[in-house]
């Protein structure tokens, strides 16, 4: 997830604690309360690399801490969308764990 993409650019990515070291997952905002109980679940195992913020754009974008778009859907249902970001992070939170292992 790292190299060239398209920048994201919205004036709520100002908000909060700004992107830090977390990926930022903008959702929106009338496909929020359709997450249920399983989307919670999904964003509180991601908690420690992922803030979710309401948007007026369609379906999901996730930002990485570049600013850079790792991934969006604009159609779909908000389940499956939090089950690839889910799948997206966890490959890479995986890897970058394997990758600083292999430096000790």
């Amino acid at each position: 997830m790292e190299g060239p993409g398209k920048r994201y650019f919205d004036d709520s990515i100002r908000a909060g604690t700004g992107i830090g070291s977390r990926y930022l997952l903008f959702v929106q905002n009338d496909e929020m309360p359709s997450m249920g109980r399983a989307g919670k679940e999904i964003l509180e195992l991601l908690r420690d690399i992922v803030e979710l913020r309401p948007s007026h754009h369609a379906g999901m974008t996730l930002v990485r801490p570049d600013g850079y778009i790792a991934w969006s859907a604009h159609h779909g249902d908000s389940m499956s969308g939090l089950e690839a970001v889910r799948s997206l992070l966890q490959g890479h939170t995986a890897s970058r764990a394997a990758a600083a292992h292999q430096h000790c």
